[in-house]
């Protein structure tokens, strides 16, 4: 991190808010919202365990918002088959540090473990995500934004 503690504390707390805007809107299923979080050219990258190469490698507004349709719809496919349950998501962060921090550039991870609630057992959470995000981030118009976003577990 840089000399100026309070700069420091500062964009520690701007980036903690863009994470929690980024599950927020996720889980409540709002598209724009979560966009909103990435760059016009963002990169969402999800590994799985064991895995050497990203599964899904998501790059700009498009292909980032066609993923986030496509499993909304899988998630509302489920409240079809079960129209008395609700399929949730609940993105729980927490320990952000901030690895670098150059003006207008962040490098940052923070821990998630994200359950879902699928029908029909939803009395039972499932945690389906366990891992820390890897981000990098820019500065737009005065607003933090993700360059490139990593899940690893």
């Amino acid at each position: 991190m840089g000399y100026d503690m309070n700069d420091d504390l500062v964009v520690a707390y701007q980036i903690e808010q863009q994470c929690a805007k980024y599950a927020f809107s996720w889980d409540a299923r709002d598209i724009d919202g979560w966009l909103s979080v990435f760059a016009d050219e963002g990169v969402f990258e999800l590994y799985l365990p064991n895995e050497n190469a990203a599964t899904v490698i998501k790059t700009g507004t498009k292909e980032l918002r066609a993923f986030a349709k496509e499993k909304f719809a899988a998630f509302a496919a489920y409240e079809l088959i079960y129209p008395n349950q609700k399929y949730y998501t609940n993105h729980c962060q927490s320990s952000l540090i901030l690895d670098s921090h150059d003006k207008g550039r962040v490098e940052s991870r923070i821990k998630v473990i994200v359950p879902h609630l699928i029908p029909p057992n939803c009395d039972k959470p499932i945690v389906v995500f366990s891992g820390a995000y890897h981000d990098i981030w820019e500065r737009d118009n005065g607003e933090w934004k993700i360059i490139n976003r990593t899940f690893r577990p």
